[in-house]
């Protein structure tokens, strides 16, 4: 027992060492530049971050676009996806992420679409 504790206070004191040897001090500069969180940022909806002058040198993570499901699938079974390649790779070319959402109701009657295999 005793051996063992032994051997643990010796591997802990090993183990502090080599942390407290790689520590690294930082002392931050004040700045008046923005700082931005990785993953973190204005969203856009229905336009794209490089479209919208009020965003230049502002962070933007996500351009968001909402459909009416009629938009997505106009016919059963046959999903538009090159509507979504497109909106995939404009906002690559944007530096954002696409975000979405697919709508199964309106406000408009005309718009109340949804597939009979749902309804069912």
């Amino acid at each position: 027992m005793k051996a063992t504790i032994l051997m643990l206070t010796a591997l802990h004191c090993c183990v502090t060492g080599a942390v407290q040897e790689g520590k690294v001090k930082v002392m931050p500069k004040q700045t008046s530049e923005l700082l931005a969180n990785p993953g973190m940022g204005w969203q856009t909806f229905h336009h794209f971050a490089d479209e919208d002058k009020n965003l230049e040198g502002l962070p933007s993570t996500s351009a968001y676009f909402r459909f009416y499901w009629s938009e997505i699938e106009p016919v059963e079974g046959r999903i538009v996806l090159a509507k979504f390649d497109g909106l995939l790779a404009r906002a690559r070319k944007a530096g954002q992420r696409l975000a979405f959402r697919i709508m199964c109701a309106g406000t408009r009657r005309d718009y109340m679409y949804v597939p009979q295999w749902l309804k069912d």
